[in-house]
């Protein structure tokens, strides 16, 4: 640091010799290592774009969003859903976040219950094209089965497996 400004540190690029100054607020921020730089949120989503959920635990089913703005379960049975479970099941997949970067590379997801998770959580949203409207994915996240110390979890088709927190 100069010895007038402790706010700013010397900096050089290793392709030239100029030597500048530069925030030691954005130096400091630098030496952080990249896992403090990624985003920990598991599942994101909007929950305006979302309009049909698809949810296998212990029993499969699927709701679907109305014109109204209701829900309706539409499988394995059709009824309508609460619209107060449905504010609290979207707030809860808001909140789930990363614990730990478990692994960024796996290839064997057996390790981690993944192979059949315990729980999946598909969000689709419609999109019309020249063939009608259908259903594509958002967001998917699925959940371990085999430890009950950690959570882990994988997000869509991703070979990456997180250590999870569990607000569902």
């Amino acid at each position: 640091s100069p010895t007038n400004d402790p706010s700013l540190v010397y900096a050089r690029r290793l392709s030239h010799s100029n030597i500048v100054l530069v925030s030691r607020e954005l130096a400091d921020l630098l030496q952080r290592p990249h896992t403090a730089l990624r985003d920990r949120t598991l599942l994101p989503f909007a929950e305006s774009a979302v309009s049909r959920v698809e949810i296998k635990a212990s029993q499969a089913f699927v709701l679907q969003r109305q014109t109204n703005n209701t829900w309706l379960v539409v499988e394995p049975f059709t009824a309508r859903a609460d619209a107060e479970s449905m504010r609290e099941l979207f707030a809860s997949l808001a909140r789930l976040e990363i614990i730990d970067f478990e692994k960024d590379v796996v290839d064997d997801f057996s390790v981690y219950g993944l192979t059949a998770p315990a729980r999946r959580y598909v969000l689709k949203t419609a999109a019309t094209n020249a063939l009608g409207t259908t259903n594509l994915v958002l967001t998917q996240v699925e959940f371990g089965t085999n430890r009950m110390d950690k959570i882990f979890a994988r997000r869509g088709a991703e070979n990456a497996v997180y250590t999870a927190s569990f607000g569902v």
